[in-house]
């Protein structure tokens, strides 16, 4: 078998895990949230769409709950969501060399979809556009990782 054919197998199964290990985290018990709590995810999030519309009632929304601090004053909530996207940064590039550029657009578009879905459809989970925000930094950050360790690579390996 070819080398590039064996670092895409191994790269899809690296892709497969990855989303099933995110699959969990969006299909999954809320950690944060009692289970019967029915519907509260859709109002969640409609309460955060209209304090953050123009005119809205600012401190509208849902405040966070309180959770410990690690890195920075970021939550543990935080930090998960964060580190959550970091090997999408990472993987996206490096299996679809072509469409690199759309690395972070497409890191955006899937935590969006996550938190579409979790308001839509998963009643027991609490959705929040926050979490679009830091599952897109860990995005960017994977995407960072990603170009650094191209460049080093670029330096090291002599022009062919």
């Amino acid at each position: 078998m070819a080398r590039g054919r064996v670092r895409r197998r191994w790269l899809d199964l690296v892709c497969v895990l990855f989303l099933a290990v995110v699959a969990f985290g969006v299909f999954g018990p809320d950690p944060g949230q009692p289970v019967n709590r029915v519907g509260a995810g859709a109002r969640r999030i409609g309460e955060e769409v209209r304090s953050a519309a123009p005119g809205g009632r600012v401190g509208a929304g849902p405040t966070p709950a309180p959770a410990g601090d690690l890195v920075g004053g970021l939550s543990s909530e935080e930090v998960g969501n964060i580190v959550m996207f970091v090997p999408f940064g990472l993987l996206f590039p490096s299996r679809w060399p072509r469409w690199r550029r759309w690395t972070i657009p497409a890191g955006v578009a899937l935590s969006a979809g996550i938190e579409l879905t979790q308001g839509l459809f998963l009643s027991w989970r609490s959705p929040s556009l926050i979490d679009i925000r830091w599952n897109s930094l860990g995005a960017v950050l994977g995407f960072s990782l990603w170009l650094a360790g191209r460049a080093a690579l670029r330096r090291r390996l002599p022009a062919a």
